[in-house]
């Protein structure tokens, strides 16, 4: 069965979620007085200049932020910059301006939760420019991950995606039987391929806890009909592909081996549901594609740092992800 790529839980290193950027690689910097006074750029990102006031807008003490923190910043900016031109580029993502306020609201109830919002940002060393900057970045993950599921792109998978759909959404009318082990897999499929009753079988062989039963669902192993979902998985997965009216197995399952025999199946074709299968994907889907996406924006883009904040390049633990190497980590760089 086709099978999505793992979530990604950090996006500095191989294949890092964006979100982990924005918590342990972004961080919040500032420059130095001596940068503050440079002539030239902060940051370049694809010929795009980004100045030293643009840097030290989102702090509010631009002086007491250590190395580490001054290179975190820089990447904010240059995510900010190569993604946000980048996604209207490939994908006609254009940031709107509500959603970006949608989300900018949202982070400021969180911290007026805490007390008063310029008191709270000045503790954390924030502005609001700072947060106006992540509401941007998390707009944008959102808006690029849908585009790249609707657009069936970056290795959209559209098999796994309508297998998910089908397990919540298709009818299956089944019996089965569960097993602890496979020989006894093995006598049931005898003894009905010899012509015995399917709930006569059942009832001396499976571990099925409603197997007994004389009515109700699971009664002699007819577990009626429902969504794929709404049984263990494997057992799920197999319903939507089995032949109809035949036993099949040993079919592996959360809980244990089962004879599996579907009875009836009503089930959407592809073209038709096409729509509702990219919605109900992008959710799932869309995260790893955004991650795959954001790494080709920035192993493409042409950055250059100033001295002052770190120096471009991948480190050991982002390969193959380029970032702002902190001035002390300038001799760790293992590719420009």
């Amino acid at each position: 069965m086709p099978r999505t790529q793992p979530q990604i839980t950090r996006f500095a290193a191989r294949r890092h979620s964006f979100a982990a950027v924005a918590v342990t690689l972004i961080g919040v910097a500032a420059i130095s007085a001596c940068a503050a006074d440079n002539d030239g750029p902060a940051l370049t990102v694809d010929g795009i200049e980004i100045s030293h006031k643009q840097f030290a807008a989102l702090h509010t003490d631009v002086d007491v932020l250590n190395d580490d923190e001054r290179a975190g910043s820089a990447v904010v900016l240059v995510l900010r910059e190569a993604m946000v031109r980048n996604a209207l580029a490939d994908l006609n993502v254009e940031l709107s301006a509500e959603i970006v306020q949608a989300a900018l609201d949202e982070k400021l109830a969180v911290i007026e939760a805490r007390g008063n919002i310029d008191d709270v940002l000045g503790a954390q060393n924030r502005t609001r420019e700072r947060l106006q900057l992540e509401a941007e970045l998390d707009t944008l993950r959102t808006e690029v991950a849908a585009a790249l599921v609707r657009s069936e792109r970056g290795g959209f998978d559209i098999d796994a995606a309508y297998l998910q759909y089908l397990l919540a959404h298709a009818e299956v009318c089944i019996k089965q039987m569960q097993f602890a082990v496979e020989a006894d897999f093995d006598v049931a499929r005898a003894r009905l391929d010899a012509g015995e009753n399917f709930g006569s079988v059942a009832r001396d062989l499976s571990i099925h806890p409603f197997v007994q039963r004389d009515e109700g669902v699971g009664a002699g192993g007819d577990l009626g009909c429902s969504p794929p979902s709404a049984l263990p998985p494997g057992l799920a997965e197999a319903t939507i592909s089995a032949p109809l009216g035949e036993a099949i197995g040993p079919v592996v399952s959360s809980v244990g081996l089962h004879l599996l025999w579907v009875d009836d199946r009503t089930i959407d074709e592809l073209d038709a549901v096409r729509d509702q299968v990219l919605e109900q994907a992008v959710p799932v889907q869309g995260p790893e594609l955004f991650n795959a996406w954001a790494i080709a924006v920035l192993q493409d883009a042409d950055v250059v740092v100033d001295d002052a904040y770190g120096t471009w390049g991948v480190l050991p633990e982002t390969d193959p992800v380029p970032t702002v190497a902190p001035a002390y980590r300038s001799a760790d760089i293992i590719a420009a």
